[in-house]
Order: C-alpha cells, then structure tokens, then sequence
C-alpha cells in the first residue's frame, strides 16, 4: 500500500515535469523571449568589441593622457596635501575649501 502511494507520487510528480517544460517552451516562444536573448546576446558581443577597439587604442595613449592629468593637477590641499584641480573650491579627498 505504501509503494503504490509512492509510486503515483513520482509519477504525478514525472507528468508535472513534463507539463512544465512543456509550457515554458510554449510561454518563451509566445513572448519571443528566447528570440531576445539572442539579440541581447550579438549586442553583447558587439559591445564587447567596441570596448577592446576602445581599450587597444588607449592603451597607445595612455602614457600621454596620464602625463596631462599630472599637469593638470598642481595645487595642493592645505589640510590634506593631496592634489587639487586648478580652480577648484573644495579637495576632493578631505572637502576643506581651497581658500580660492
């Protein structure tokens, strides 16, 4: 007695299964979700490729762009010591007002 309730248990559970795999492919090709993933997947790619295009061209100028910030960046914070963009009121580390 106890199998058989075991028994219809898993095959109830079994046709569950079935009925949800069932449905969620009818519910993904009704939303075209699947369809979307895989133009969010090619915008991915295509992003990613943009980003490295970006990245290898700025690896080149690099080394010139870091050298004009350190230009950039003469005046110090009384309070902190820390560099301060010319011409700005407050540090950006400490927030004590440049005195300018």
């Amino acid at each position: 007695m106890m199998t058989t309730g075991i028994g219809m248990l898993l095959v109830a559970l079994l046709i569950l299964m079935v009925m949800f795999l069932v449905f969620r492919e009818g519910v993904c090709w009704y939303w075209k979700i699947n369809e979307g993933l895989s133009e969010l997947q090619q915008i991915r790619s295509a992003l990613e490729g943009i980003d490295r295009k970006f990245a290898a061209a700025g690896a080149a100028s690099g080394a010139v762009m870091g050298r004009t910030e350190e230009k950039k960046r003469t005046n110090e914070c009384s309070k902190c010591n820390k560099p301060m963009s010319p011409g700005a009121r407050f540090c950006e580390y400490c927030g004590a007002s440049s005195g300018a």
